[in-house]
């Protein structure tokens, strides 16, 4: 995968999270999309800025707060329509809880990818192909309820996995 690939699917992977930060830093959907696409507009510019190996999601973030007072500056030319203070709180709030959630992401997908395959393919079934319990248990020669069982449990076992943050994800 060459640089530009590589950098393709790092900003490809960023939009729900910089979507969140921004939409909370503004409480309007609209004018989120709108300043998400100027942000990316901006990270596409400086691509080549980027240092690859570097932390994406930090310079991401940076870039987004930087559009996101540039959008404040032209609301103050217009109107105020929220204290400076209160939406640098939100800012920094939804900030940190996009830099957790894809923490949390990343920790997921490493608890899962320790599971035994047949574990991994259950809840791909389940979950990403959005297979019945019932299509699951006949093609595994098993019972829906035994199928909802074996989810429940390695739910709870990634839950555990995922808080502990641990390397291990065992059943």
């Amino acid at each position: 995968m060459n640089q530009s690939e590589e950098f393709l699917q790092l900003l490809t992977e960023c939009q729900g999270y910089l979507f969140a930060y921004i939409a909370a830093a503004l409480g309007d959907s609209d004018l989120a999309n709108e300043v998400l696409q100027e942000t990316n507009l901006v990270m596409w510019r400086k691509s080549d800025e980027f240092e690859m190996g570097s932390s994406f999601s930090a310079w991401s973030f940076r870039i987004a707060n930087f559009q996101l007072m540039s959008h404040r500056q032209r609301q103050l030319r217009e109107k105020l329509l929220f204290d400076q203070a209160l939406v640098e709180r939100i800012t920094h709030s939804a900030q940190e809880r996009s830099e957790s959630y894809v923490a949390r992401l990343k920790q997921l997908d490493h608890c899962i990818s320790k599971m035994p395959a047949r574990y991994r393919d259950v809840i791909t079934r389940r979950y990403h192909n959005g297979e019945s319990l019932r299509k699951i248990a006949e093609e595994l020669q098993q019972t829906p309820n035994a199928i909802g069982q074996l989810l429940f449990r390695i739910k709870k076992k990634l839950s555990e996995c995922v808080s502990r943050g641990s390397r291990e994800a065992t059943i």
